[in-house]
């Protein structure tokens, strides 16, 4: 059955859900920011700053937040987790039916609140809001194009979660249904710092010893922080878990694993959202995880290793023998 879906956010994640959605028979709305972008979208049916292929005829674009809102039976957010706060309140303003079920896809971790997507969702809108989770291994310039994908959804209402899956399911488009609705967001932000790491061995020279000692030690302090969120330990393992991992810390699509190798080149954070577009999201989630671990007295040397490269200036290469 068709529904009525509007996407926050048109950049390279919210464009490829937004993809499969119209594909699948959906009537497919995306908000924006930036006016030049909805009206490339309305005009020429592209967004070439995000994905190079023409959009769905199903797919529309706009920067009018009530006219979003009034427009869905879904909502769905695609935005940093750094942007997520102030987007949510906005839109908390406009809503009008707030039973509206969301699809939320950012994978990050709140800095000072530690608060995962869900929960800062729920924190703005002052209820618990119906909620599914989308996590796992899911690139978008691949899941633009219609290649194989499998990832997770996440909702503590299964009725929901099965909802979910009948609107994003599609021949190329494979979902697994789990209730764990902070796990999946924990292994979710956590692999975006471990990509960062293992980005930084790269640019330092280190070879598949390396890495695969860094995606061993990054898979523990995953682990350990699902535990810690409260998380199920079985997530841990899952494609929102070590699947996640796997994709993000060892491909060069990742931006994260990118960031890396430029960090331990010398470059800064301004030069480093310069050369991708975009600051991405382990950036946040490593100052995040600082915070965390110094409040809880957690042990999460490879993450702690990550963020003072980044913000104390440590040597890489050097620091990791001390691991």
């Amino acid at each position: 059955m068709s529904k009525r879906v509007t996407i926050f956010g048109a950049g390279a994640w919210g464009t490829a859900i937004a993809q499969l959605l119209a594909g699948n028979g959906h009537d497919v709305l995306l908000w924006t920011r930036e006016p030049v972008i909805a009206n490339e979208i309305n005009t020429c049916r592209t967004n070439t700053k995000y994905v190079s292929l023409s959009l769905h005829p199903a797919i529309n674009a706009t920067t009018d937040l009530n006219q979003a809102v009034i427009h869905a039976d879904w909502l769905v957010e695609a935005i940093p987790v750094v942007f997520l706060r102030t987007a949510l309140s906005k839109i908390a303003h406009c809503t009008v039916n707030q039973t509206k079920p969301w699809l939320l896809l950012s994978k990050g971790i709140e800095q000072q609140t530690n608060l995962l997507p869900s929960a800062i969702l729920d924190d703005v809108f002052g209820y618990p809001v119906p909620k599914v989770i989308l996590a796992g291994p899911s690139f978008a310039k691949e899941l633009v194009v219609g290649a194989f994908t499998a990832a997770m959804l996440a909702a503590e209402d299964e009725l929901l979660g099965q909802q979910a899956a009948q609107l994003v399911q599609s021949d190329y488009f494979k979902t697994y249904a789990t209730t764990d609705v902070v796990g999946v967001q924990v292994g979710g932000a956590v692999k975006n710092v471990i990509a960062l790491a293992a980005g930084f061995a790269q640019g330092c020279g280190g070879g598949e010893n390396m890495h695969a000692f860094l995606l061993t030690q990054g898979f523990a302090e995953l682990a350990e922080l699902i535990t810690l969120y409260g998380g199920q330990s079985m997530t841990s393992t899952s494609l929102a878990g070590l699947g996640d991992l796997l994709l993000t810390a060892s491909s060069t699509t990742s931006k994260n694993f990118r960031a890396g190798v430029l960090l331990s080149k010398g470059a800064t954070l301004m030069a480093v959202e310069e050369a991708l577009g975009t600051l991405p999201e382990g950036i946040n989630t490593t100052q995040s995880l600082h915070e965390l671990s110094l409040q809880h007295g957690v042990k999460l040397p490879l993450c702690s290793l990550v963020y003072d490269c980044i913000f104390n200036g440590a040597s890489f290469a050097v620091q990791l023998r001390s691991l």
